[in-house]
Formats: C-alpha cells, sequence, structure tokens
C-alpha cells in the first residue's frame, strides 16, 4: 500500500491526523489547486484499492492488535532462530482469528469506507457492484495475507553459533520430536490452512460468488499445502504406512529422520572433538573433504530435506553448515599439533641450530640432515603429500591456498612464505633422486698485484690463475664431504716462498665461500688476511640465478610455528 511505498507506519499516519484536528483551521483558507490535484491523483487509483486502503486505517483504528507467536514456540525459541526472523509481531489481522473478525464486519467497513472515499472526491454515485466490491476487498486482503506469511517463511534462518557447545545445544534442542522450528510449522500451518467451513460460511454470507471465493482461499491453502502435510504426517501414529504426501521411506516421518540425522551429528561432533578413535590425519582429511559417505550424518540430513518445502530445507541447510564449521575449524586447529609434532619440533632442533641455518654456528649441518628434512622423502615433503596435496597449489615457485578451501582454511602469511621458501630450497638444492644437484663454474677475473699466480683447489680438483688466462674450475656440490677443504693460496710475486691461504671447510664449503665472497654486483672476491688490496676476483659461469636465490632464501630462513589461525573449539 502507499504508507509502505514511502515508509511511513500507520500510528504515526494516525497521530498525524489527530494533530490535525488540533489545529484551528478557521482562519485558514482553501488551497483550491492542492484540492483540485489531489483529487485527480486519487482517481487515479483504482477505486478498490482506495477503499482498501480506507479499511486498512478504519481497522487499525478500531482493533490496534498484534499477534506475538515468539512466545507459543517456546523458551528455546532464541537458540534456533537467527534474529533476522520475522515472527516477533504480526498484525492480528493476518492471522486466523483476525481474518474471522475481519469478514465477520467486512460489509460493515465497506460502507464506511465508500461514505469516506465519497466525501474526500465529492462523488455521491455508488455504481460500484456491492458483491464485487467485497470481493476485490477479500482478493487484496487475502494476497498481503499469503504475502505476510510467505515474507515470515523466508526470513527462516537457524542461529548462528561459533562455539561448540552452543551449537551442540542448538542441535540438541531441534532433535527432539517436539522443538520450537516444530512449533513455528504448526503456526504456519493453522494460519494457512483456509480450508475452514467457519471462514468460508462468514465468507459465503458477504453476499460474494461462493465458488469464486473458495478458489481464492483454497488457493492460499495450496500454496502452503507442503506444511500442511508435515503437520498431518507428524500427527499420523507410525503404523507402517507411507507418510501423507511426502516419500521418506522406512516407513518413517520426515521430521523423525530429521531429527536422527540431527541427533547423529551432534554425537559425530562431539566424537570428533574429543575422542581418539580417528588419527589426526583421518580428522583433517574428513574436516577438510569434498565429499562424505552417505553414512554420514551430514549426507543424510543433506538428502532428506530434499523432502522439505524449500524455506524449511534452506533452515537445514544453513544449520547443517553451521554445525560442519565446528568439524572444519576443529580439523584446521589440528594443523597447528600435527606441524608442531611433524616439522617444527624437528626443524628447530635438528636443523635451526646449524650452518647454514645459523649463520654464528661452529658446527655444520650434515646433508644426509638436510636431505632427510627437505629431500623429497623427507620430513617436510612427506608432511606435504599427507595433509596439504589437495589444498595447496603452486604456481610461479610461490605456494597459496586453493580457491575452494580459501574461505575455509585461515594459513598464516609466515607459514605460506615458509612452505614456499622451504618448497624452492628443496628443488634448488636437491634433484629428484635426492643428489645434491648444484653445480657452478668458477671463472678467475683478476688477482691482486701483490701476487703472481693464485691456486684454487677442492679435492682433487685444482686451477691456477696468472693473470694470463681467465681459468675455470667445476665444482660440484655432491662431490663435497666433511673432510673437504676448499682453498684458495696465493703466492706472493716478489717472494715464491711466501703465501697466503683462504680455506672453506666441510660439505657446505662451496656454500660458505660464495655466501662470504659475493659481492653487490655479480662477481666475487675472495680477500687474504682480511685486507682487500690483497684479493682474487671471480665470477660464476652458470646457475648464477639458482645460486643467488639459494643465498637469498637461507639468509632469511624462518619456520613459522603455526600453519593457521583457525578457531579453536570454546
Amino acid at each position: 500500500n502507499f504508507l509502505e511505498k514511502y515508509k511511513i507506519s500507520k500510528e504515526n499516519f494516525l497521530s498525524g491526523i489527530d494533530e490535525l484536528q488540533k489545529i484551528d483551521l478557521s482562519t485558514s483558507q482553501q488551497d483550491d489547486i492542492s484540492v483540485k490535484l489531489s483529487i485527480e491523483k486519487l482517481y487515479n487509483v483504482a477505486k478498490i484499492q482506495r477503499i482498501y486502503t480506507l479499511l486498512n486505517f478504519i481497522i487499525l483504528d478500531k482493533n490496534n492488535k498484534v499477534y506475538n507467536f515468539k512466545n507459543e514456540l517456546g523458551f528455546a525459541a532464541n537458540n534456533v532462530f537467527s534474529e533476522s526472523i520475522k515472527i516477533d509481531s504480526i498484525e492480528e489481522i493476518y492471522t486466523k482469528k483476525g481474518m474471522a473478525d475481519f469478514l465477520q464486519t467486512l460489509n460493515v467497513k465497506i460502507d464506511k469506507a465508500i461514505e469516506i472515499d465519497s466525501w474526500i472526491l465529492n462523488d455521491l454515485s455508488n455504481s460500484e457492484n456491492r458483491s464485487n466490491m467485497a470481493m476485490g476487498i477479500i482478493k487484496i486482503y487475502l494476497t498481503q495475507y499469503q504475502n505476510k506469511w510467505q515474507e515470515i517463511l523466508n526470513s527462516l534462518a537457524p542461529k548462528k553459533f561459533i562455539s561448540k557447545s552452543s551449537m551442540l545445544n542448538e542441535l540438541n534442542i531441534l532433535s527432539k520430536k517436539e522443538n520450537p522450528l516444530m512449533n513455528f510449522i504448526k503456526i504456519v500451518s493453522v494460519n494457512t490452512n483456509l480450508n475452514d467451513a467457519t471462514l468460508l460460511t462468514q465468507a459465503y454470507n458477504l453476499g460474494v460468488n461462493a465458488a469464486e471465493i473458495k478458489t481464492s482461499f483454497m488457493g492460499i491453502t495450496s500454496s502452503f499445502d507442503s506444511y500442511h502435510k508435515i503437520i498431518e504426517q507428524n500427527s499420523i501414529l507410525n503404523t507402517g504406512a507411507t507418510a501423507v504426501g511426502l516419500d521418506v521411506g522406512s516407513h518413517q516421518k520426515t521430521m523423525e529422520l530429521i531429527n536422527t540425522d540431527l541427533s547423529n551429528i551432534h554425537k559425530k561432533i562431539t566424537d570428533f572433538t574429543t575422542n581418539n578413535s580417528q588419527t589426526i590425519e583421518e580428522k583433517i582429511k574428513y574436516a577438510l573433504s569434498d565429499s562424505k559417505d552417505s553414512s554420514d550424518p551430514f549426507s543424510s540430513l543433506e538428502q532428506n530435506i530434499k523432502n522439505l518445502p524449500s524455506e524449511l530445507e534452506k533452515y537445514y541447510a544453513t544449520l547443517s553448515l553451521y554445525a560442519w564449521n565446528i568439524i572444519e575449524n576443529h580439523g584446521v586447529s589440528l594443523f597447528n599439533t600435527v606441524w608442531l609434532n611433524e616439522v617444527y619440533t624437528p626443524f628447530v632442533n635438528d636443523i635451526a641450530p646449524f650452518y647454514p641455518f645459523n649463520l654464528l654456528s661452529s658446527q655444520d649441518l650434515s646433508i644426509d640432515s638436510f636431505k632427510n628434512f627437505f629431500g623429497k622423502n623427507g620430513i617436510l615433503n612427506k608432511f606435504y603429500e599427507k595433509y596439504l596435496t589437495n589444498v595447496l597449489i603452486k604456481r610461479k615457485n610461490v605456494y597459496s591456498i586453493n580457491s575452494k578451501f580459501s574461505s575455509r582454511l585461515t594459513f598464516s602469511k609466515e607459514f605460506l612464505d615458509f612452505i614456499t621458501k622451504a618448497g624452492n630450497l628443496s628443488e634448488l638444492m636437491l634433484n629428484a633422486n635426492d643428489v645434491m644437484r648444484v653445480r657452478f663454474t668458477l671463472q678467475s677475473l683478476d688477482l691482486s698485484a701483490d701476487f703472481s699466480f693464485v691456486k684454487v683447489q677442492y679435492n682433487d680438483t685444482s686451477i691456477i690463475y696468472d693473470h694470463t688466462l681467465h681459468t675455470k674450475l667445476d665444482v660440484i656440490t655432491d662431490e663435497f664431504n666433511n673432510g673437504t677443504s676448499f682453498d684458495f693460496t696465493a703466492y706472493s710475486y716478489l717472494d715464491a716462498n711466501i703465501n697466503y691461504t683462504k680455506s672453506y671447510k666441510g660439505e657446505w664449503a662451496w656454500y660458505k665461500l660464495l655466501q662470504e665472497s659475493k659481492n653487490s654486483n655479480s662477481s666475487y672476491s675472495v680477500l687474504f688476511n682480511d685486507n682487500k688490496k690483497m684479493y682474487f676476483d671471480f665470477k660464476l659461469n652458470n646457475n648464477n640465478s639458482d645460486i643467488n636465490n639459494i643465498i637469498m632464501i637461507l639468509s632469511d630462513f624462518k619456520i613459522a610455528k603455526n600453519i593457521t589461525k583457525a578457531q579453536n573449539d570454546r
């Protein structure tokens, strides 16, 4: 109606009318132009609509009652219905009782509304067929009546709880045969089943066409028929007959099946979050799974609610999602537990204290230990294959969460940075068989004038640079072992018996050389006696990019203590 269109409440409108009555209009002059314009606008509105609008004011002025059916839903209603549901109160005229009162005095009120309409428009002619007017008014009323209940149903939604205890309480309430939602369905059914002899008789007494009015009443009844059948079905004793109107199977009633599903979901959440019958790996996989076994209570509920009206199906589907979030959040929180036990603790104890992860350490990490953690069969990759294969995706050497899990998982940036660096480090240093794959060619560039030549050697491989040809040394890191010494010996130009040696020891000798001697440009400088004037310069002829990446990763390599900040159970 017009008040709703312009968002004016009936109470405010009537209050304004009362205020107008208090104003002394004896000295005021009528604005004939405004009156004429108003009358023209009113004439553009169908008469039956004008009469119905006036009826609304007359009824509201005489009987401004509301029906608060929330009180009839049970004390637990606040625990199972969202705050957005429109059940606090509706005008009583949109209830079955209100309809009976509306029909009982409709003719009298129509007469009064017509009288007011004629006075406003200064039109005393009344050519409108009386029964047609009543029929038209009833149809408008029934349309609004149906819309009001449909609006209530469309707002139906479960209460969203984040805590496990509150969610379990909601499931427990709804799993009972008598519960607030069932009471809600009963109220909807009672007020939308207009196949009622008393109501029809009152309508017939208005002098309207009996067949037409019955068709209108039955139209509303049919629109909410699925709710009536639920109540009929729920009231029939389970004698083994198929449930009325709904094929639920096993001779059980639909709502009973759903109540059982909710009870089983309650048990599933309790077992999943408290018992140790499943391994952590199984729990995480279940929490992140897209498909479930047909016997799973979540799958069973999804199947059974298909037999319900769309509004109820939506309610239970949303409830199932909220319940699943408890499972999911707990499963995700277990990521941190397994990460701490399987990856973080071994790294902190067995990797982090040693060079090159701790540049200040005098002890080197063995390559075997490196492979045991970073290798294809290592700790980190086993963890990845066990828990993260479908969760993470890799694009351009950067790991991120698979989009289908992005709304469920909140992996920390620190974790994603770590897993990216660790994955890249593994690929840069190890081949598919976990053999060291780092190789580079060291090409001599320059030697300070204090020296006649420099000898570069590791194991049995060596080169000499004497200011002439730019000799090259192939460095194969897989050949380095604990006994390897990567030596740079420079011989004095003035005295061949004087020499200076710079040595790098062990399996990481090659890395110590590169990490220590790297310049800001692409060259490297070995300094003798830490004297910048006593130098040997070289460059890498190949794999320079890989070497730079290895140095960059290892220079700032930090492990994340937690994978995710998932909500913990409360």
